[in-house]
């Protein structure tokens, strides 16, 4: 899909005029013209990866266009050497997407650090999504923390996949509230049995 919407540019490097080098058609001297191209790719127009370097020569004088077999043996050793020259600007698109991907990891990793610690000091108030098993989900909500041990109360409905969390939040709680010692709910968590936290404050 990515490769479908690159679009092909090209970018002058060097023009310089060929002054050992009579035109081939004409024979006129000093009016051959050496432009040499960065080809490169673009995503919406950013430099996404260079695609190699291209020369042309063209006679000022009665306007033909050769390739670069026209040169002569000191501008195809220049040509030579432009060929050699990194074009590390044309890696912007690739730098800008390595960031989003480090800035959407790192921020990954940053929200499973808090869901750990919301997870880890139950607060009354607390929701848990809990997998119950292979496609069943439901929530499980702390109603009360004293000393070490958590009491829960679980959610009457439950759901067949993790997108059904969201709806199960409007639904009521049972009554009959259990005590889980805390180290179960890290035993949970660990497991993957809890899924995330949602605190008091986002209800």
């Amino acid at each position: 899909m990515v490769v479908s919407l690159l679009i092909q540019l090209k970018k002058r490097l060097v023009a310089d005029t060929i002054l050992d080098a009579p035109c081939p058609k004409c024979h006129s001297t000093g009016t051959m013209r050496m432009v040499i191209y960065q080809k490169y790719a673009t995503l919406f127009f950013i430099p996404f990866m260079p695609n190699g370097k291209e020369a042309v020569t063209s006679c000022q004088n009665c306007h033909a266009v050769y390739d670069k077999a026209v040169f002569t043996e000191s501008q195809k050793q220049s040509y030579k050497e432009i060929k050699k020259l990194p074009s590390w600007w044309m890696y912007s698109g690739l730098a800008i997407i390595a960031a989003i991907l480090g800035l959407a990891i790192n921020t990954g990793i940053e929200e499973s650090r808090k869901t750990a610690r919301l997870v880890l000091t139950p607060v009354t108030g607390h929701i848990y999504d809990v997998k119950l098993e292979d496609k069943v989900f439901t929530l499980l909500k702390v109603t009360a923390v004293k000393g070490d041990s958590v009491y829960l109360v679980e959610n009457q409905f439950i759901a067949d996949d993790y997108s059904g969390f969201s709806g199960l939040h409007e639904k009521p709680f049972r009554n009959d509230a259990h005590a889980v010692p805390k180290k179960q709910i890290k035993e949970w968590y660990d497991s993957g049995v809890i899924r995330n936290v949602t605190t008091y404050e986002e209800e």
